[in-house]
């Protein structure tokens, strides 16, 4: 009788593969999901602080332009500078900021920033007819629910728009 030199994968050997496959596909696809998820995050935050950004630039602006300040508590958190001819409101309500700018005569401006992750708070330290507005940030991880990061900025007011002066303590 002749012995047959057969070269063939056997059950097993199939069985094996295919679990292998399974499981480096597991590992991919969670691997995958952490780094989208992540991305996203950072995007966010991302997003999130290039809009705080822009919301700090122009309320330098108008606190340049302004000759008052005052918090109004009605039912948003606003920011209320008044100068010569012109109110601008500054109403943070959660993820979400709008500014309104009435000038006497004229229909109002509305210009509103979406912060996904992000609050912002506002108070006035007053010391003669000088004032800070300080904006509080605050920017709160998707995943832990916890603010990891806030940030303070202060912008200089003095009666009569005498210019602008920024800080972060």
């Amino acid at each position: 009788m002749k012995q047959r030199d057969t070269r063939a994968f056997t059950l097993m050997h199939v069985i094996a593969t295919i679990a292998l496959a399974g499981l480096v596909t597991t590992a991919a696809t969670l691997t995958i999901t952490r780094c989208l998820r992540v991305q996203h995050r950072v995007s966010t935050w991302t997003n999130d602080d290039a809009a705080t950004q822009g919301i700090l630039q122009r309320l330098r602006q108008d606190v340049g332009q302004a000759r008052t300040a005052e918090i109004a508590t009605d039912p948003a958190n606003a920011l209320i500078l008044r100068g010569p001819d012109l109110e601008v409101r500054y109403a943070a309500t959660d993820h979400l900021v709008e500014r309104t700018e009435q000038q006497i005569g004229k229909a109002p401006i509305r210009h509103t920033w979406r912060l996904e992750r992000t609050s912002l708070q506002w108070t006035i330290e007053r010391a003669g007819d000088e004032a800070l507005v300080w904006m509080r940030v605050e920017m709160v991880d998707p995943i832990t629910r916890k603010a990891p990061m806030t940030h303070r900025y202060a912008v200089g007011l003095r009666c009569g728009g005498a210019g602008t002066q920024e800080q972060e303590p």
